[in-house]
């Protein structure tokens, strides 16, 4: 599975070479999430539009592939996208906007900065 670069760029998992993400790029954001922390559950959540159900979906897939806890609460904004990460106790979480552009989140349901993100291997 190898061969991609990703970066993030203001809280969005982005692909070095400037492509928009597939669905194989978010099966791997959600394997890389859900083995984050083991044994915690990672939230998920979507924009209402086929672009985000769609990209949703195969990084939920990639969270339970991991083992991980899938708690997802479905269509919302982002703003409450986060408040559920954080009041849920989620070990972190995935947004996938109205655009198509996904959001890795913290466990407090704060955005992830570049540093928590290094360690990611997608």
């Amino acid at each position: 599975m190898g061969g991609r670069a990703f970066t993030m760029e203001k809280g969005e998992l982005c692909r070095a070479d400037g492509r928009p993400l597939s669905a194989e790029d978010a099966l791997r954001a959600g394997l890389a999430a859900g083995r984050m922390k083991r044994g915690g559950a990672v939230g998920a959540g979507r924009g209402d539009s086929p672009a985000a159900r769609a990209l949703l979906l195969a990084a939920e897939s990639g969270v339970l592939q991991s083992g991980s806890s899938l708690w997802g609460f479905g269509s919302c904004f982002e703003s409450q996208f986060l408040y559920c990460c954080g009041r849920s106790g989620a070990s972190g979480g995935i947004f996938v906007d109205f655009a198509g552009r996904l959001r890795p989140v913290s466990g407090g349901g704060l955005p992830r900065s570049i540093a928590d993100s290094s360690g990611i291997t997608v």
